[in-house]
C-alpha cells in the first residue's frame, strides 16, 4: 500500500537544477509517496521500492513524475495536467503498488529547447512568425512581423488544423485540447491558442513579441504542425456578450494563414 508523507524541504537541494525550477515558477505544490515504480534509466529496467516525487502547478499545466533511487533521479514521463492527476489518484488513494506511464513517452531532453517558425503570404498579407522555447518549464515567446494589414488591432489564433487546402478556412476552429470557452490570452479560461490581438501602424505592419504559458512546442498538446491566422478584425477576448464571442472572438474573416513547422536552434 502507497504510504504518502510529507516532502521535506532539504530534498530540493538534491534534484537537478530543471526540476527545482519548477518548483521555483510554477506555483504549484510537491508531493511525495512511496510505491513500486519501474522505468529506464541509463540504459538499464529498474524496478524497486523508491520515493515517488510529484508536482503539480496550476499554471504550466505539466507534471512530472521521477523517482530517487541510490541517490539519482529516473524521470518516468512528462505528461499533461489531467493524465497526471489521474496517476496520482490510483498510486495514492488506491493504494496501488505499480506507477506505470500512461502518456505516450516522451525523451525529456528533446523538449528541453524547441523552435518553430511559420512563413505567412496570402496575397498581400505576409509574415515570419518565431517560436521559441529556452527550457522544459519556460513559457513559448512567440514572436514577428506581420505586413499588409490595415491599421489597428487584430486578431492572432492557433488554429486546430495545418491543413490549408482550402485557404485558411480549412485551418479549423481555434486549438482548444480542453474544451474550454474563448478568452484573453492572460487568463486561464481561454483557448490554448488564443494569442489575443496584434497591432499594425499606419504603415500596415504589426511587430509582436508574446510570452505564452500555455502553448506547447513539444507532447501530446504541441502546436507544432498546427496553423496560425491573422484575422481582419479585433479580437474583443470574449467580452462580446454574445455565442460567437465565446468561440471566436468576433475577429471576423482569415486575412492570412501558415503552418507551424519545426525550426533549428
Amino acid at each position: 500500500m502507497a504510504q504518502s508523507k510529507h516532502l521535506d524541504r532539504n530534498l530540493f537541494s538534491r534534484f537537478p537544477p530543471s526540476i527545482y525550477s519548477i518548483r521555483k515558477e510554477g506555483g504549484g505544490r510537491w508531493s511525495s509517496s512511496w510505491a513500486k515504480v519501474s522505468c529506464v534509466t541509463g540504459g538499464r529496467s529498474l524496478r524497486t521500492n523508491s520515493s515517488i516525487i510529484a508536482y503539480t502547478s496550476p499554471t504550466i499545466h505539466t507534471a512530472r513524475y521521477l523517482y530517487w533511487s541510490r541517490g539519482a533521479p529516473c524521470f518516468i514521463s512528462n505528461m499533461s495536467l489531467l493524465v497526471f492527476s489521474c496517476v496520482i489518484l490510483l498510486s495514492g488513494a488506491l493504494g496501488v503498488r505499480a506507477a506505470q506511464p500512461i502518456a505516450p513517452r516522451q525523451n525529456l531532453s528533446d523538449c528541453e529547447r524547441a523552435a518553430a517558425v511559420c512563413r505567412l503570404h496570402n496575397g498581400t498579407v505576409t509574415a515570419t512568425i518565431n517560436f521559441k522555447r529556452e527550457r522544459v518549464t519556460a513559457p513559448v515567446t512567440v514572436s514577428g512581423e506581420i505586413s499588409g494589414l490595415s491599421q489597428g488591432l487584430h486578431g492572432f489564433h492557433v488554429h486546430q488544423y495545418g491543413d490549408l487546402s482550402q485557404g485558411c478556412v480549412s485551418a479549423g476552429p481555434h486549438f482548444n485540447p480542453y474544451g474550454r470557452n474563448h478568452g484573453a490570452p492572460d487568463v486561464e479560461e481561454r483557448h490554448v491558442g488564443d494569442l489575443g490581438n496584434i497591432q499594425a501602424g499606419a504603415d500596415g505592419v504589426a511587430r509582436f513579441q508574446i510570452v505564452d504559458h500555455q502553448l506547447r512546442l513539444c507532447g501530446p498538446l504541441s502546436i507544432m504542425g498546427r496553423a496560425i491566422v491573422v484575422h481582419a478584425m479585433q479580437d474583443d477576448l470574449g467580452r462580446g456578450g454574445n455565442e460567437e464571442s465565446l468561440k471566436t472572438g468576433n475577429a471576423g474573416a482569415r486575412l492570412g494563414c501558415c503552418v507551424i513547422g519545426q525550426a533549428s536552434l
